[in-house]
């Protein structure tokens, strides 16, 4: 009763927090007016410190009782409250200031209005060319590039298979329409979707996170480059497409270095059903269940098995790819901190930010508890599916790195 109590105190607090952050730095506030910014700053730097203290006492309660941080969490799991935390604080650190306007709620499928777009899907929807044709309606999935994307393009398969269940009449055919593969937005046209016929969603991650762990894939395990100061650097030069990434990405309607980094930000956020973060994947995923009514089963997965020391499947080369373990450089770190560096990513910082919060927001909308009970449901039945199914999952590198002759793998469909 003790660890309930303290949760909706925290809880509570994170009301508050929200409530006071808006009013110091929003820029639709109506408190900024009144002259009060300075004293809310003060107040939510002492609410800040009040949360940490209650995290801290949870955190003491949950070892105390010989929990693992967390009622019903898995063995090793992290704290979901530190999860969040470590999230709002990686998006703080780049910016103090950040444009609160962008951040919404996201959508709840009402299916009384209207019935999940389930159209049928492509009889070779496996082939690559159809994978990345165009589409207007449909299950639409952004994959961004080193955010787990593996893993979630998995997911957005299984939850074409589930929307197909869920369909108002027959559907002749696998599953409902999906896109899932790596190919842009706007040479997707996306942006000319039909809103009450589409679904459309992605997951980003941090983006000093995403940049080294995309030189370690592709320039160091993949070009087979030296993992020195200089190559980094050269590296990103070098692709100029790479300079906020996501937005280049995920623009609807295109984006180029040099276009007007806001008006993407703010364009993305409001042309996207659903924005998960990969640091917080586990309730990004079951934050995207609860909107569109699934099960929790329908976003379970098991990771793949790209991350470090790992193998990669080579883009379709027919080839598997030993993915060298990151290792950062002082050099690196020092260059990523800056001003240069720091213009090719803040516009994916701007992002992330207003995703961070609007996840938050619709945590808070669907109700705290109702989100974390089921979390951590979810989390205990990912341990089952990782103790059951592990052994037998089809990757499509065998783990000393030959490729799978085989035309499916259950990662993947």
């Amino acid at each position: 009763d003790i660890k309930r109590r303290s949760h909706l105190f925290s809880s509570g607090l994170h009301r508050l927090i929200n409530k006071f952050t808006m009013a110091a730095g929003g820029n639709n506030s109506s408190y900024v007016s009144s002259g009060l910014k300075r004293s809310n700053l003060i107040a939510v730097g002492l609410i800040l410190m009040l949360a940490e203290l209650v995290w801290i006492v949870q955190t003491t309660l949950n070892n105390d009782c010989g929990g693992d941080g967390g009622e019903g969490m898995l063995d090793g799991a992290i704290p979901y409250e530190k999860i969040r935390l470590q999230a709002a604080m990686d998006s703080q650190s780049f910016s103090q200031q950040p444009n609160l306007s962008f951040q919404r709620y996201f959508r709840q499928w009402d299916y009384d209005e209207h019935p999940f777009p389930c159209f049928p899907v492509e009889k070779q929807w496996r082939v690559v060319q159809v994978m990345r044709s165009p589409a207007r309606t449909g299950l639409l999935f952004i994959r961004n590039m080193k955010t787990g994307s593996s893993t979630l393009g998995g997911i957005a398969i299984r939850i074409a298979r589930a929307m197909k269940r869920k369909a108002p009449t027959p559907l002749d055919a696998e599953m409902c329409r999906v896109r899932y593969d790596h190919t842009r937005a706007v040479d997707l046209k996306f942006g000319e979707r039909k809103f009450n016929q589409s679904y459309l969603f992605s997951f980003i991650r941090d983006p000093n996170k995403r940049a080294i762990s995309e030189f370690f894939h592709f320039g160091v395990s993949r070009f087979k480059q030296e993992p020195n100061d200089a190559n980094f650097q050269k590296y990103f030069r070098d692709r100029w497409f790479l300079d906020n990434y996501f937005l280049w990405d995920m623009a609807l309607h295109g984006y180029q270095p040099g276009n007007n980094k806001t008006a993407a930000v703010e364009s993305i956020m409001q042309g996207y059903d659903f924005i998960g973060l990969t640091e917080r994947m586990d309730e990004s995923l079951v934050v995207l269940k609860m909107l569109l009514g699934l099960e929790l089963n329908d976003v379970l997965y098991l990771a793949s098995s790209k991350g470090n020391g790992g193998f990669d499947d080579g883009a379709y080369m027919g080839k598997c790819h030993y993915i060298i373990p990151k290792h950062i450089t002082p050099g690196m770190k020092e260059w990523m901190a800056s001003d240069e560096w720091k213009k090719r990513i803040d516009g994916d910082y701007m992002l992330y930010q207003a995703a961070n919060r609007s996840l938050e927001m619709t945590i808070e909308k669907l109700g705290r508890e109702e989100v974390y009970r089921q979390l951590h449901e979810f989390q205990r039945l990912k341990k089952l599916a990782v103790d059951k199914c592990t052994a037998t999952t089809i990757f499509p590198c065998t783990p000393d790195g030959n490729l799978h002759r085989l035309n499916h793998s259950c990662l993947w469909w």
